[in-house]
């Protein structure tokens, strides 16, 4: 079948036999299956003793504003507490790893808070934003990072918001408080323990997932195609101008990602992210798009 596809597909085709669990397609897929999943959450916090997960999300986005920036979780995950875990995984040091952090663990709670709730409706819907890096952001060589809010000026009093941030580094050289999610930093690393039924698990479900021809040219449609249209409206723009090839390429991708049956936030969060622009402008041009289809 290769033999007929575009260099775009042969692109993507050949993406997908190369992915691991780095990448979010595999990883994703992985989560899927609420076993592993919760095996994952609780060796990357033992101390939660995590039971049972009630609800595995892929992909979820939330918009705080109009005018505010866009977040999509690679996973969204809630347990029988009401415990809600945003889990992640980076392959590349960005070098805003501190604000990404930061702004994902406050959009979670634009969910949380229904209108007219009292504040403290929160206690009993604590956050853990965790994110699992390729990289040493902080450059000491633990596996584990965990922050949370103190006082300043007596460090053993915490502040008693319900919110943890938890980075996983797996070029880690010590693993003091990780030492039950160490193979699968180890795994991350390409180093499988074989002797890990866990880690063999999430080999299968690779394995089962890459081999799904379903779902692998479903993802190199999706990825050619949108990339096709990306390319042919950027080309339009360069023509047309910056601003109204702007309006071009976003109409391009919302009629893309329309007939892939995305949701009307799921488009607006995509546009704004693949364009760069705010929501409210990726908003506009949605409704733009809309009421002259």
């Amino acid at each position: 079948m290769t033999e007929f596809l575009t260099p775009i597909e042969r692109h993507y085709a050949t993406k997908w036999e190369q992915m691991t669990i780095l990448d979010d397609p595999i990883f994703g897929a992985v989560m899927e299956n609420e076993r592993l999943c919760q095996e994952l959450l609780r060796r990357a916090l033992p101390e939660l003793k995590i039971d049972t997960v009630k609800l595995v999300e892929r992909q979820h986005t939330i918009i705080g504003t109009l005018t505010s920036h866009a977040v999509r979780y690679d996973v969204y995950v809630r347990d029988n507490r009401q415990r809600n875990f945003a889990v992640e995984m980076q392959i590349a040091d960005q070098k805003n790893l501190p604000y990404r952090l930061r702004y994902y663990q406050d959009m979670m709670d634009t969910e949380l808070l229904r209108p007219g709730e009292d504040y403290r409706a929160l206690a009993k819907r604590p956050t853990y934003v965790i994110m699992f890096c390729a990289f040493d952001y902080y450059g000491q060589g633990a596996a584990r990072y965990e922050f949370g809010n103190v006082n300043l000026f007596d460090r053993r009093q915490e502040m008693g918001d319900g919110r943890k941030i938890v980075v996983f580094n797996s070029k880690a050289k010590h693993f003091e408080h990780a030492s039950e999610i160490r193979t699968f930093l180890d795994f991350m690393e390409k180093r499988p323990n074989t002797e890990d039924s866990f880690i063999n698990d999430v080999q299968t479900t690779i394995e089962l997932v890459k081999g799904n021809q379903e779902r692998k040219w479903a993802y190199v449609k999706f990825e050619a195609d949108l990339q096709y249209r990306l390319n042919q409206s950027r080309e339009q723009g360069f023509q047309q101008g910056e601003k109204q090839g702007q309006a071009k390429s976003a109409t391009g991708i919302i009629k893309f990602l329309s007939a892939q049956g995305q949701s009307t936030q799921e488009i607006v969060a995509n546009l704004a992210q693949m364009l760069n622009i705010s929501s409210e402008q990726a908003q506009h041009y949605y409704e733009q798009t809309m009421a002259h289809a």
